[in-house]
């Protein structure tokens, strides 16, 4: 504003050098010569100069001392909107338009004053577009803030581990499921306990028996009295009378010691069982034989001790109760449906390799049962007519494995029988 206002009063002070100028006059003619004419003392006086002739110089200093005094007037008061020759502000605007004609600046100054009013109201436009266009970008700045803030909220939130589902579970239901779980708790306890029990009885057991038959002190056939002299004892097992599934050990003493030779060998007996009461019942005897000749279809394999017999297809037992022949190996080149009513051919697979039981041997009873072997079974889940019976490859071990010399017997019935027998 200072800068304004100084610059008024330079253009005033120019103005009245112009005026007031002494080295010539203006006349009706034109400028008197100072020479001709002696200067007047008070050509220094602005009002003395001027004439009728100079009457519009007169109305624009008038107009010039009427700005400065609206200027001083406004710098006193401190309103900051000065006007200079003409250039009002728009609160000057209604008073102005009450002015006379004679107030009017002339046409440089007017169209100076329209110019500058130009560029002021084109550096106001492009304040308030720059303000508008930094506010608008402080407006996008924080919307792509917050944008940027959002897709971070998200992302963290993707990444954040899903929260577990808390349930509200009735008291009264929590209570009977931790009831219900502790008795299954209890009971599979309790399950694997009693089978833990069981596991070390039985390697007590194991424990107790190989100890003992170190020395063969409580061998089972030990402590049975009816073996007699035997040192060779075949024991099949059966855990009912009426099972054809049946278990298998064989026991030698060795220099005066028991020992087990074979143990837990899978065998079976008669389809309907044990306890042996007639011919054709389907059972097996039960009770304590002797062996009696071996045989088969094959010829005598090595090592086998017992005294062996090569069958053919006129080897026959007869198990015709009206027979003199019941109960006997008879060799008949004849028909032998003309001389017996029933028999057995002893050329037959499962005859490969087999023992005679002396079951009914000796004082032969007819119809008591006949034709007992020890011989190849025709499979583990298949009953035999009276016979016990094992794999081909156990029994050809147990026919290598008996010796003649060493009396050998086969102690034959259900688990408690032969328990029954012990002292």
């Amino acid at each position: 504003m200072g800068e304004r206002i100084v610059f008024k009063r330079l253009i005033l002070a120019i103005a009245l050098f112009l005026l007031s100028g002494c080295t010539k006059m203006h006349t009706t003619d034109g400028f008197v010569d100072s020479e001709s004419e002696p200067m007047n003392q008070d050509c220094g006086n602005p009002a003395n100069i001027v004439t009728e002739e100079h009457e519009p110089y007169a109305e624009w200093r008038h107009q010039a001392a009427k700005e400065e005094t609206e200027l001083s007037d406004d710098k006193v008061s401190g309103n900051e909107k000065v006007s200079f020759l003409g250039d009002k502000d728009d609160s000057h605007t209604e008073n102005n338009a009450t002015r006379s004609d004679n107030d009017k600046v002339g046409p440089i100054e007017s169209k100076n004053f329209n110019e500058r009013e130009g560029h002021k109201e084109e550096n106001k436009d492009e304040r308030r577009e720059t303000s508008k266009a930094g506010k608008r970008g402080e407006v996008k700045a924080v919307h792509q803030e917050g944008t940027v803030i959002s897709d971070q909220k998200q992302d963290q939130q993707q990444k954040l581990p899903p929260q577990e589902t808390q349930v509200s579970i009735p008291q009264e239901d929590t209570q009977k499921e931790i009831q219900e779980d502790t008795q299954k708790d209890m009971q599979q306890y309790t399950y694997k306990d009693e089978q833990k029990d069981k596991q070390e009885v039985k390697q007590e057991d194991t424990q107790k028996n190989n100890q003992e038959n170190k020395d063969g002190s409580d061998v089972i056939v030990s402590r049975i009295p009816a073996i007699g002299d035997s040192e060779q004892v075949i024991i099949v097992s059966v855990l009912s009378a009426s099972s054809y599934k049946a278990n298998l050990c064989a026991y030698e003493k060795i220099n005066g010691k028991w020992e087990e030779v074979f143990s837990n060998i899978p065998a079976v007996v008669g389809r309907n069982g044990v306890d042996k009461q007639r011919e054709g019942d389907g059972k097996s005897p039960t009770g304590i034989f002797s062996f009696g000749t071996a045989f088969g279809t094959e010829k005598k394999p090595m090592g086998v001790k017992m005294p062996y017999r090569q069958t053919t297809d006129h080897d026959y037992w007869i198990d015709d109760v009206n027979s003199p022949d019941y109960n006997k190996w008879v060799t008949y080149e004849g028909d032998p449906k003309e001389r017996w009513n029933s028999f057995e051919k002893l050329r037959i697979p499962a005859y490969k390799y087999a023992v005679v039981i002396n079951y009914n041997v000796t004082n032969i009873e007819p119809g008591k049962g006949s034709a007992i072997f020890l011989h190849i079974w025709q499979g583990p889940n298949k009953g035999t007519s009276g016979c016990t019976a094992v794999s081909e490859e156990n029994m050809l071990k147990i026919l290598k494995w008996l010796d003649p010399n060493k009396k050998p017997i086969i102690i034959q019935g259900t688990q408690s029988w032969i328990n029954s027998l012990t002292k």
